[in-house]
């Protein structure tokens, strides 16, 4: 069966198709569609419901082009999901299934019964540690009925933090004790901090590559269209000791996006601090990902900044990548929708907010290559069963048989 794993951005859908061959993700290709929005209404942060239904529609024509059953996940908005890291002191899923709604409630801005919320646990060996994605109703309600209405109907609708958190945990190995992974995306820029394997805090800044596409079009007085051009094929950040080896032009260009991205480096250096006080370790690398991730030497830029290695982030060394596009740069925007491909090898460890009343299919966590080796497995069972009622009819007659010939001899 097809997969098809999407992420909502507010720049762009990204989808990537993929199938499972051979306990393998094979990467088929991967799609892009800009929205098409006026500048006042992506300004207007604050209306959802428009910017979702210009997503969804964007998604439902896309899909309608896909002639074979597929199977659908999908991202919610991260500006609607919270996240929640929860120690329950049981050993017990199911009883600490039923402690995490008292838990949540504790710190909730408003009701419980105003929440919708999905879980994941992790047991240890004295305790569960859960992690929680958590939606206002109403937000989520509405989401909810425009992805209906659109005929969009995945079997997993997850959180972007619950991606990378199970990705990371399929992959432990293969990263430091600590670390973060930034997605410098359009409209926010998201902060995922690891230790030992596990997604211990999010964060989210407001400045990303819409606020550089701004700098741009206000510092040279050219359209909002054009700078976002320009900043897609020209942009550059610079070293200190870079500034003297370049003209004055690119020395005033470089300012305004290093201008631009203080507040960023703010936030980071923040979050890198909590983080540091909580587990008593710096962050050991940076991983970087997103469109806006692409401008030229932003991995030299960051490390400089702030003081800790900062590589691009390559979950496609995870998988079978060699039908998509090797350009770097074009890979690097689709990170998200590769991790959540990548995802449904293994036992899903994500978040699905598709139950309760807003559930659509059953078995919707089960992974393609599970339901292929359950089915298999029990169409074999079936021709097992087939075969010894057809051999013990075929015995049972034969006997009945000799018994009858048996009687005969007799009388």
């Amino acid at each position: 069966m097809l997969g098809i794993s999407v992420e909502l951005g507010t720049y762009s859908i990204k989808f990537i198709n993929y199938r499972i061959e051979k306990k393998s993700v094979q990467l088929l290709n991967t799609d892009e569609i800009v929205i098409d929005r006026a500048k006042d209404e992506e300004e207007d942060g604050h209306n959802f419901q428009l910017l979702w239904h210009e997503q969804l529609q964007l998604v439902q024509d896309y899909l309608k082009d896909i002639k074979v059953e597929y199977q659908l996940m999908l991202n919610l908005p991260n500006d609607i999901v919270s996240s929640r890291f929860i120690t329950l002191p049981v050993k017990n899923k199911k009883r600490a299934s039923m402690m995490l709604p008292f838990q949540i409630e504790e710190d909730l801005p408003y009701s419980l019964s105003d929440c919708h919320w999905a879980e994941t646990f992790e047991q240890t060996s004295i305790q569960i540690e859960a992690t929680v994605g958590i939606v206002r109703k109403e937000h989520f309600s509405t989401f909810f009925n425009e992805m209906i209405g659109h005929n969009v109907k995945p079997q997993v609708l997850t959180s972007d933090f619950s991606a990378y958190a199970a990705f990371i945990a399929n992959n432990k190995a293969q990263f430091p004790s600590s670390f973060c992974v930034i997605n410098i995306g359009h409209h926010t820029t998201r902060g995922f901090y690891f230790h030992q394997g596990k997604l211990v805090s999010t964060h989210q800044s407001y400045v990303a590559g819409q606020n550089l596409t701004e700098s741009i079009s206000q510092t040279y007085s050219i359209t909002y269209d054009e700078a976002t051009i320009y900043k897609h094929q020209n942009s550059f950040l610079l070293l200190e000791e870079q500034y003297d080896d370049v003209n004055e032009n690119q020395r005033e260009f470089a300012k305004v996006m290093d201008a631009t991205l203080s507040s960023l480096l703010s936030d980071i250096k923040r979050w890198d601090i909590g983080f540091r006080v909580k587990h008593g370790e710096a962050i050991k690398q940076i991983f970087i990902c997103g469109g806006s991730a692409n401008i030229k030497n932003i991995d030299n830029y960051l490390t400089a900044k702030l003081g800790v290695e900062v590589v691009f982030f390559d979950p496609y060394k995870f998988v079978n990548a060699q039908r998509i596009d090797s350009d770097e740069k074009v890979r690097r925007k689709f990170v998200q929708v590769s991790i959540l491909a990548a995802n449904s090898l293994k036992k899903s460890r994500l978040q699905n907010f598709l139950k309760g009343d807003y559930n659509i299919a059953s078995g919707s966590d089960i992974p393609l290559e599970s339901m292929a080796f359950v089915g298999i497995r029990a169409g074999m069972i079936s021709l097992f069963i087939s075969v010894f009622f057809i051999i013990q009819l075929m015995l049972t007659n034969s006997a009945n048989k000799t018994a009858k010939a048996y009687a005969e001899k007799l009388y």
